[in-house]
């Protein structure tokens, strides 16, 4: 019986020269399977259900004309919200209501309670949606939880026609009309011929009528909060958005001269923005 022969020490394998070589197959592995496996369904699976609109026709060539109320929101507004789409409803406006919320301030308690009320909404994360676009930053996104909010929505909509509106807005005639009156019509990315000022000398004359005489004097901030001021008052902070029971000042002549050159400029820019627009169809 003779005994068998030892491999020489130079010639075993160690553990590290095992385990590189593990690493190497089963990194050659996996290469092998992403180039082979279609996984396009995957990524795709969370890609925005909306796109800009620009982008949009670019792609497909279609051009359609749509319309429709956009609101932007919060948890807190929910219950103005639900009332305002409710009153939408009543008086009779039909199309479509689009609720634009940024990064997940909807929770999955309110888009229930919205699409409970109404089935013709649509919600949207627009802040969310725009990123997955390339169209925002990761570190830009939640700087959109505010006013911001609005222009990001109406570059981001896929409606042709909008009507902005607040959640506490208040509504007493159905707004569609809007969309057919010419004193309200400015959308550039529909064929309209921009007559959306038929007597700039009688807007301009509207607007300077409504200049207002008379300001709370306790009006200090630009929108409503509540305060410790106003957990005491038993109309909340309603009071904030109107002079009920805060008195009132005259406005200083300096503040209604520059608001009526304000109102001259802008109106002379809108005329001169409707003809450049003509001359550029």
């Amino acid at each position: 019986m003779t005994a068998a022969s030892r491999p020489s020490p130079s010639r075993v394998p160690s553990s590290r020269s095992l385990m590189y070589v593990l690493m190497m197959f089963v990194v050659s592995a996996t290469l092998l399977s992403m180039t082979m496996l279609d996984i396009s369904p995957f990524m795709n699976e969370h890609l925005p259900k909306y796109h800009i609109r620009a982008e949009t026709v670019a792609s497909t060539g279609i051009k359609t004309k749509s319309r429709g109320i956009l609101i932007c929101l919060f948890d807190a507004m929910i219950p103005m919200t639900v009332s305002l789409i409710q009153e939408l409803r009543t008086l009779g406006y039909t199309d479509v209501i689009q609720l634009y919320h940024c990064n997940g301030e909807l929770s999955s308690i309110s888009e229930r309670m919205l699409h409970d009320v109404d089935s013709n909404i649509e919600i949207v994360d627009g802040c969310v949606e725009m990123q997955a676009l390339g169209k925002l930053r990761h570190q830009d996104v939640n700087g959109y939880r505010s006013f911001w909010l609005k222009p990001l929505a109406l570059v981001h909509t896929r409606l042709d026609e909008v009507i902005l509106m607040d959640a506490d807005d208040l509504v007493f005639q159905n707004p569609s009309r809007l969309f057919d009156v010419p004193g309200y019509i400015f959308n550039p990315y529909s064929n309209n011929d921009m007559q959306s000022m038929t007597d700039p000398e009688e807007r301009a004359k509207q607007l300077l009528d409504q200049v207002p005489a008379f300001v709370s004097k306790r009006r200090t901030r630009s929108k409503a909060l509540n305060k410790a001021e106003d957990d005491t008052d038993p109309l909340g902070f309603w009071p904030q958005e109107c002079l009920v029971n805060r008195g009132s000042e005259p406005m200083r002549p300096q503040d209604v001269a520059a608001i009526r050159v304000r109102i001259k400029n802008a109106v002379a820019a809108a005329v001169t923005q409707q003809r450049l627009m003509q001359h550029a169809s």
